[in-house]
């Protein structure tokens, strides 16, 4: 005799097999807005979350999900989590539409991922070098509160290193920014 578990996991695995593509997405939408929905506490089990939003093809709302989960993990002080969890948003950040939000949310997400690369490998971290260096290029100049924090970030790092040469300026040369550096 089956134990119950692996026939309920064989029956999952039968029933998921032939179903239609759209009938799955619509039932993985549907798991994860309950899942959240049940959460009586409104903190559900954000990586379970993410994972079925992104069987539904959601990938917003997985990416969204997956930053709560970075932020739970953070708060847990288990920073290789959190950055594991950050990773991820940007691979379902990157599958959803280009727009100028999609854009806003990859910098938000590279400069948390940024920093706790910092935090955990030092300011000299070339991991967060090359996040902060994609937020540049992402911001583009516009004076942003995220443009500013990018600044300081690369600042600590290129001073860090030594290397106070760093051709920033080159990068704005139009817009005036050139004054506040």
């Amino acid at each position: 005799e089956l134990d119950e578990s692996i026939e309920d996991g064989l029956i999952r695995e039968v029933a998921e097999e032939i179903s239609p593509p759209t009938v799955r997405r619509n039932l993985h939408s549907r798991i994860a807005d309950a899942i959240v929905g049940a959460a009586a506490d409104n903190d559900p089990e954000w990586p379970h979350v993410a994972r079925h939003y992104e069987s539904a093809g959601r990938f917003e709302d997985a990416a969204e999900a997956l930053r709560h989960a970075a932020a739970d993990a953070r708060r847990r002080g288990a920073l290789n989590e959190a950055r594991t969890h950050l990773e991820k948003t940007l691979e379902n950040i990157a599958r959803a539409a280009p727009s100028q939000a999609r854009d806003r949310r990859e910098t938000t997400t590279r400069l948390e991922l940024g920093f706790l690369a910092s935090a955990a490998h030092g300011h000299a971290s070339g991991q967060a070098a090359a996040e902060f260096e994609r937020c540049l290029q992402l911001l583009g100049g516009e004076p942003t509160p995220e443009l500013f924090a990018t600044l300081n970030a690369l600042w600590s790092y290129y001073t860090a290193r030594g290397d106070l040469r760093r051709p920033l300026l080159r990068r704005f040369p139009r817009n005036g920014l050139h004054a506040v550096l």
